[in-house]
């Protein structure tokens, strides 16, 4: 009465266990890879020793190095892109746009600088870009108020419309 109970078997022991068919990879590497010989390899390589394989593992390689390349290129664009604050992208969305119209900012300048000499040269931008140097300096330069984002992105918004609506008309 004092000793525990002997466990009893479980289903493993119960029911036949079906074995896993698993393809024979380390076969099929070894023709390619341990069990050439100097011949063997010499045959592989213009494909004449049945078939094209250089060929395929080549293209395969590459292929490979390929997408890890685009995959990483990709990864560190998307990591860049979340690093950056919403009114900065903005900005420099901005900045890009009016510097493909060849008013890039100088270095050196402040956002204020910058509106005065895009109003100079294109008046019809001048109440947008002077919105968006007042939002932006709002946000970067001085203590943080509720809404300045929100004030960037917007001021942002209207002077990209206003650029692309001038080019627009005839």
């Amino acid at each position: 009465a004092g000793r525990p109970a002997a466990p009893s078997p479980g289903r493993a022991a119960q029911e036949p266990r079906a074995e896993t068919a698993w393809p024979d990879i380390s076969g099929m590497l070894a023709r390619w890879v341990v069990k050439l010989d100097a011949q063997d390899q010499l045959a592989l390589l213009p494909g004449s020793a049945g078939g094209h394989a250089w060929l395929w593992l080549s293209l395969g390689g590459a292929l490979a190095a390929g997408l890890v390349m685009l995959g990483s290129a990709a990864l560190a664009m998307a990591r860049e892109r979340w690093r950056v604050p919403a009114p900065e992208r903005a900005w420099r969305r901005a900045c890009l746009l009016l510097g493909k119209r060849g008013l890039m900012p100088l270095v050196g300048e402040c956002p204020t600088e910058l509106a005065h000499r895009v109003a100079q040269a294109q008046p019809l931008w001048a109440l947008a870009v002077a919105a968006l140097a007042q939002a932006y300096s709002d946000w970067r330069y001085a203590p943080p108020v509720a809404g300045t984002e929100q004030r960037v992105l917007a001021a942002a918004r209207l002077l990209i419309n206003r650029i692309m609506a001038s080019e627009r008309q005839p």
